[in-house]
């Protein structure tokens, strides 16, 4: 298995050109069930992201929801995780300026994913749910966060529907 850790090393093919994909629908996910500290609704906000991409025209994925989960460890474990990182972030994945990060693991000789999991930088940034705060239309801090914007971001990355620019 390689691991792809967007957005420095985001890989869209494997060595032999064979694209990276899901062998079929719908991806399971699981979400962490502490869901992001002190945000109402922050589970259902990242749902809706997983919805906005199966609902997006021109793309054919299709997500299934696997529930809560009280699991806390990214890996290749097939288990397509959600989860908020608080602390003891991992320096070769998170600097103080990435708010999340979608790690994929991939099969080199076929190019089938088999795991993607998104970590929420919860430690260095107050994600908001802006659909139900007003606080996302007043005064912000630079470590303010729209989650259901970066939720978005981050599984467009891991159904490995976008790339960053420039890749």
């Amino acid at each position: 298995w390689i691991p792809s850790n967007p957005p420095e090393d985001m890989i869209n093919t494997t060595s032999s050109g064979q694209n990276l994909h899901w062998p079929s629908f719908p991806v399971r996910y699981v979400l962490n069930a502490v869901g992001a500290p002190g945000v109402p609704g922050s589970l259902d906000a990242v749902r809706a992201a997983f919805q906005t991409w199966a609902q997006a025209p021109g793309t054919r994925i299709s997500f299934t929801d696997g529930g809560l989960t009280g699991q806390t460890t990214a890996g290749n474990d097939r288990t397509n995780l959600v989860i908020w990182r608080n602390s003891n972030l991992d320096p070769d994945k998170f600097t103080d300026r990435t708010l999340a990060i979608t790690t994929t693991w991939f099969r080199p000789n076929s190019g089938e994913i088999v795991d993607a999991d998104i970590e929420f930088n919860s430690a260095n940034f107050a994600f908001k749910n802006c659909d139900t705060l007003p606080a996302c239309d007043t005064a912000r801090s630079s470590r303010d966060a729209d989650l259901l914007n970066t939720a978005v971001h981050e599984v467009g990355q891991g159904a490995h529907l976008i790339a960053h620019a420039g890749e």
